[in-house]
């Protein structure tokens, strides 16, 4: 599906990937050497096919991201990712990235916290998670 890319030393990093059990698309999130406080998804049907490719905008304000581990939670129409981060006023901490497609657009955001989606594909689908800025867990009506 992505062999075209060079994913080389100093080129392009693969960072995360992750498959949707229900539809057979796949997720791949990069980073590009040379780029900061960005990293870059793209999202392939199941015959590899690129179905949109989507820049996530970390922030201005983080200084340092990593990986948690290396699978991406991919759903129909949402895709999340764990990350650390650390900005100018916080040490390490979780944050989520969020890739969302409304209307064959991508959008993203990065998230304080970890995050976990439930209800897939009800009407009343949901985000919770533990927020450590505020030190409570939340939960986010989708639909």
């Amino acid at each position: 599906m992505w062999a075209d890319e060079d994913y080389g030393f100093r080129e392009k990093s693969l960072k995360y990937a992750g498959v949707s059990r229900s539809s057979g698309d796949v997720a791949i999130v990069y980073f590009k050497f040379g780029t900061s406080h960005t990293l870059f998804a793209k999202i392939f049907n199941r015959e590899g096919t690129l179905l949109g490719e989507h820049e996530i905008h970390l922030g201005e304000n983080v200084k340092y991201a990593g990986n948690t581990n290396m699978t991406a939670m991919v759903f129909t129409d949402h895709t999340l990712f764990r990350i650390f981060s650390r900005t100018d006023d916080q040490g390490i901490e979780p944050a989520t990235c969020f890739l969302d497609k409304e209307n064959q657009t991508w959008s993203s955001a990065v998230v304080s916290g970890f995050w976990y989606f439930l209800n897939k594909g009800s009407e009343a689908e949901r985000l919770i998670g533990y927020d450590p800025r505020s030190q409570q867990i939340r939960g986010f009506q989708l639909k």
